[in-house]
């Protein structure tokens, strides 16, 4: 692109008298136009030889570098230094600037000159229209995405938990989770503890809990979880000879945390939780007047729980 740029006044146009041209480049732009190529560009344009030492005029060119391209400017004065007329061109490049610095300089020395040697038309021959630029294709709108599907995931878990007995019990789970939105997960999980024994008693417990769980996205996962549901829990005094465990069904609340890592479908959880059991349904066993064990109001255990998700 160029940008042809006049300031001041228009010295008149001059047929024979010559200017002195002197013609100069800035560091950076020796490739473009010297002032040898474009004194015989002008000449060529004007039919003549307009330059000589000792004119009346003297055109002060400079070639220099600019963001984005090249720049001439052109500096117009009388023999005794008085500026006339000033002249600024841009381009982005030397080709460019070369061509059109030469019409510059043969306009501001003779520009009726220039204007006689451009070939006048031939009234006869019809200029061809312009072809008409090719119509872009119709591009088909962009289907609206679909939205994302509901993730199910499946688990197993193992772990240990404290039953108000000296040594923890063993705790192995399985279960199905279903998250209808981002960061949410319910999970149904079914919890099997078998007997924990000491010297005088021993009891185990089948859990079935239903959780809602929210935990943040990565591979990273941090969350908790509230779960509640209900536990089959059987225990029996060692001493007795048959031993028939007695069986109670009590209601259970809990809290957990979790801090996992997730790689594409599967994860990993490493999940503390606290349940509590309502006083009313807690479980004792009782020999002679003697409370052996009872079912603990607050249940620590830790579990490990790997699985897979599908469908997100």
């Amino acid at each position: 692109m160029l940008l042809v740029t006049s300031l001041g006044r228009q010295a008149s146009a001059q047929t024979a008298a010559d200017v002195d041209l002197r013609w100069t480049r800035a560091e950076g732009v020796e490739g473009c136009w010297g002032q040898p190529e474009v004194e015989d560009a002008v000449r060529a344009q004007l039919g003549r030889d307009p330059f000589g030492r000792g004119a009346p005029r003297v055109l002060e060119a400079q070639v220099s570098a600019v963001p984005g391209g090249v720049e001439l400017r052109v500096v117009e004065r009388t023999a005794d230094g008085e500026v006339v007329g000033r002249r600024a061109l841009r381009a982005t490049s030397c080709d460019e600037l070369g061509p059109a610095s030469a019409l510059v300089v043969a306009v501001v020395i003779d520009p009726r000159g220039v204007l006689a040697t451009e070939p006048a038309p031939d009234p006869d021959v019809e200029p061809e229209p312009a072809p008409e630029p090719p119509s872009e294709p119709e591009t088909a709108p962009r289907p609206e995405p679909a939205p994302s599907p509901t993730a199910l995931e499946a688990f197993v878990a193992l772990g240990l938990r404290a039953t108000g007995l000296p040594d923890p019990s063993a705790r192995v789970a399985t279960g199905l989770g279903w998250s209808p939105a981002r960061h949410v997960t319910l999970r149904l999980e079914l919890a099997f503890s078998p007997d924990a024994k000491d010297a005088d008693v021993g009891a185990g417990s089948v859990d079935l809990d239903l959780g809602v769980c929210a935990t943040s996205e990565g591979a990273l996962v941090l969350g908790g979880c509230v779960r509640g549901g209900a536990s089959l829990v059987h225990a029996y005094p060692r001493g007795l000879e048959p031993v028939e465990p007695g069986v109670r069904v009590h209601g259970r609340l809990g809290l957990s945390a979790l801090l996992g890592v997730r790689h594409r479908r599967f994860f990993a959880e490493l999940e503390p939780l606290a349940t509590w059991m309502p006083p009313r349904t807690r479980y004792r066993v009782i020999e002679s007047g003697r409370v052996l064990w009872r079912s603990p109001t607050i249940e620590l255990a830790v579990q490990v729980r790997v699985g897979a998700r599908f469908g997100r």
